[in-house]
């Protein structure tokens, strides 16, 4: 990209200085000039406008348009609280505000916390839930809030999401949370409940994520190879 911009921009002092040149006291009766000179500016616009997005990112591109803000959405931290019972583990989930749905314990970071602190803290104010949460996020997910209807209407959020082993439980700041322990199996039933089929996936992925993390055996055994002779054995 840097040998092509490069290029271009030799290109245009040449032209220019062809341009200026030869037909300096009359440039409308260059037939090069009147002819190639838009396409040659809407060919270095587009240059500088792909130039922009490789190498500061897309966010970065100096034409903006609506299809680019969709790629910069907030960011909101989640909590996915767990605890195990023998081989089986529980996710602890909460109502959202509205109190129709279920959720992980989530919220805005703050600047004076780092992302799993700020999972941490909305963990326990609105599940009241205390443990040892992992310092890196795990999973990434979209969420929404709000409907079309309304005149705000539907906003995504990015959420970080970051495993919490749950040590014990107390009293929620948030009442109406009404934290609930369930099983691999139910959880995600219950987040996918009145949701698009588009986010009960996303909510299905932490889980799917989550378990792969702490059940490792279970990936394990897609590793092993049933052979003719019946006898399972581990690939070298």
């Amino acid at each position: 990209m840097q040998a092509l911009w490069k290029c271009c921009t030799w290109h245009r002092v040449v032209f220019t200085r062809l341009a200026d040149s030869k037909f300096r006291s009359h440039p409308a009766s260059n037939p090069f000039v009147t002819a190639s000179l838009p396409l040659f500016r809407c060919t270095l616009t587009f240059l500088k406008y792909l130039r922009t997005i490789i190498t500061g990112g897309i966010g970065a591109a100096e034409m903006s348009s609506p299809r680019v803000s969709k790629f910069a959405l907030p960011l909101q931290v989640a909590a996915v609280c767990y605890r195990r019972r023998g081989p089986s583990i529980e996710f602890l989930l909460v109502n959202t505000n509205g109190g129709s749905k279920w959720t992980f314990p989530k919220g805005t970071p703050e600047a004076r916390l780092s992302h799993s602190q700020a999972a941490e803290r909305e963990a326990l104010e609105e599940a009241g839930a205390v443990g040892i949460i992992e310092p890196r996020h795990f999973h990434l997910y979209l969420h929404s809030k709000g409907v079309f209807w309304q005149p705000k209407g539907v906003q995504e959020y990015v959420v970080k999401a970051f495993l919490m082993e749950v040590h014990q439980t107390r009293r929620p700041g948030e009442a109406m949370r009404n934290p609930t322990w369930l099983s691999a199996e139910e959880a995600p039933k219950v987040l996918a409940k009145d949701r698009e089929v588009k986010y009960a996936r996303e909510l299905q992925s932490v889980i799917d994520r989550a378990l792969e993390r702490l059940r490792p055996e279970k990936a394990l055994v897609a590793t092993y190879v049933q052979p003719r002779n019946g006898r399972i054995v581990i690939p070298s």
